[in-house]
């Protein structure tokens, strides 16, 4: 039976993609799937890159001894084949959207800053939308998969986060981690992942340096859901409407949405081009985070009880005074916890149990740990 399908297996990573004589087949065609229709389909030994930003090079097939499948194994978005010349603006489908889901300005300029770096280089700061359910962020999350090519842009594992398996960072342009909870021994495997080469680990196979391409988005609902410290310059949090989309937009604009989508809609092309052209914001440096509202509140958020008790005692001019009072003359240096316990557990009877690091945790916060709106040391602030 005669198949119309290859299987390319890489001779460097063993991974296998599906093509046909005119080219790579999208991701959608797993090797599984393929198998499953043609029992006897034919496996060639392959020689693949994915660099989205290297020269379109087609495959094409070369003599290394036998006969071996070559080239660039990056499918680019089809808008961006499109040459014919459209409006300088912002299609309204689109605005409407955006607008709607991040309404203050100094945010959004950084979102398209964002979305420009994604697409011409790499963003090497996580985008975090987190806000209320039901705002639009899932329908940001369509619109730049769309932008980015399907099938470059993939749902990211909660496993990615939290083992060593993250196998899916490789050959991709967009990553969303959709609902993703983000402990704090998940903070700082994901600012490792940023880097331009990753150790990569399957099942099965060695681990390998490999170059990545990816931008990252950190989508959830509530601020609990992240961890972040005062100094992190990895997360970019941005300002949220709290608004529901669905009560803000009438029916017939999710079918003029979905329409946009399509890989070739003039729309998407439109969109993409614009922020090709002006999505770069000279007012954000290159590789700067967003440290707003939304940044402090999370940092916030994600302090310890202790910490809290310590800034809440810090902050407190007649706590301050019973702490002076008490004997302690350098409270940079203070070490008595049981004191700090007793002061806020007047205030809050539910803490009577508080636990408190050892001495050594409990300098390094007072001396390095640094107010968000400030930016001096908490115990100065």
């Amino acid at each position: 039976v005669y198949c119309p399908f290859m299987v390319a297996v890489d001779m460097f990573s063993d991974k296998e993609v599906v093509v046909l004589e005119q080219g790579l087949i999208p991701k959608s065609f797993s090797p599984a799937s393929i198998r499953k229709l043609f029992p006897k389909v034919p496996h060639i030994p392959a020689k693949l890159s994915y660099n989205p930003l290297a020269d379109y090079e087609p495959l094409k097939m070369d003599m290394y001894g036998v006969e071996c499948l070559s080239g660039n194994s990056y499918i680019r978005p089809e808008w961006m084949l499109l040459e014919e010349d459209l409006p300088d603006e912002i299609p309204e489908v689109f605005k409407k959207l955006i607008w709607h889901v991040i309404p203050d300005e100094t945010p959004r300029e950084y979102f398209f800053d964002w979305l420009h770096k994604s697409l011409v280089d790499r963003a090497y700061t996580f985008l975090v939308l987190c806000g209320d359910k039901g705002i639009g962020k899932g329908l940001i999350q369509q619109m730049i998969f769309a932008l980015h090519g399907k099938e470059n842009a993939v749902d990211g594992k909660q496993s990615t986060l939290s083992t060593q398996f993250n196998s899916q960072l490789e050959d991709c342009r967009l990553i969303w981690f959709d609902e993703a909870k983000i402990a704090k021994t998940d903070a700082n495997n994901l600012k490792r992942i940023l880097n331009d080469y990753v150790a990569i680990e399957r099942k099965g196979v060695d681990t390998r340096q490999v170059r990545v391409y990816f931008s990252a988005v950190i989508s959830n609902n509530d601020v609990s859901d992240n961890y972040m410290e005062h100094d992190d310059r990895r997360f970019a949090p941005l300002e949220l409407t709290h608004k529901p989309w669905i009560k803000h937009t009438e029916r017939k604009w999710f079918g003029e949405f979905d329409k946009a989508l399509s890989p070739n809609s003039k729309e998407l092309a439109q969109f993409g081009k614009w922020l090709l052209a002006h999505g770069r914001k000279e007012s954000i440096k290159p590789q700067e985070p967003y440290l707003g509202a939304k940044f402090k509140e999370i940092v916030e958020a994600s302090l310890a009880r202790w910490q809290e008790a310590v800034i809440e005692v810090l902050r407190d001019e007649d706590l301050l005074d019973k702490l002076m009072e008490s004997g302690t003359k350098d409270y940079f240096l203070y070490r008595d916890m049981k004191k700090i316990v007793g002061l806020v557990a007047s205030r809050d009877k539910s803490e009577q149990m508080m636990r408190f690091p050892k001495s050594a945790k409990f300098t390094d916060f007072i001396r390095n740990h640094r107010d968000p709106d400030t930016g001096l040391p908490v115990a100065l602030s």
